[in-house]
C-alpha cells in the first residue's frame, strides 16, 4: 500500500501543479514597457546652433543611447530618446524614437518617428 500512496501522491502533486500553472497562464498574455515617452512637445523651446547639451538634457532629459553618424552636412553626434509598449492582450506593439542631432556642443536638430502596430491589420496592398 505504501508503494500505491506515493504514485498517488504524485499524481495528485502533478494535477494541482499543472491546474495551478494552467490557472496562473489562463487569459494571461504578456504585456511590457520601457523607456520614458520623449517629450516631443518640448522641442520648440531647443534652438538650432545655439542650445547647449545641457539645455537638451534639462528639457528632454537623459538620453537612453548615445552614437554617431557621418552624413554629407559633416560628423554629427546622435542622442537617442526611446520608449515603447506591447499590450499582449490586444497584440499591440507602440515605439518612439527621437533623436537629436549634435553639431559639436549645440543642437542641430532632431528625428522623430511613432510606430504604433496591431498585429493581424492589414496596411498597404
Amino acid at each position: 500500500m505504501k508503494g500505491r500512496g506515493s504514485i498517488v501522491r504524485r499524481w495528485l502533486t502533478a494535477g494541482l501543479l499543472a491546474g495551478a500553472m494552467a490557472t496562473l497562464f489562463s487569459g494571461c498574455a504578456p504585456s511590457f514597457t520601457f523607456g520614458t515617452p520623449a517629450k516631443v512637445d518640448h522641442l520648440h523651446r531647443l534652438r538650432r546652433g545655439a542650445s547647449t547639451l545641457s539645455d537638451v538634457r534639462s528639457i528632454l532629459g537623459e538620453p537612453r543611447g548615445r552614437g554617431e553618424t557621418r552624413l554629407p552636412a559633416g560628423h554629427r553626434s546622435l542622442w537617442l530618446y526611446d520608449s515603447g509598449e506591447f499590450d499582449g492582450s490586444n497584440l499591440r506593439t507602440r515605439i518612439r524614437y527621437l533623436i537629436i542631432f549634435l553639431d559639436g556642443e549645440t543642437y542641430d536638430g532632431y528625428l522623430w518617428f511613432d510606430i504604433d502596430t496591431k498585429y493581424g491589420e492589414s496596411h498597404g496592398p
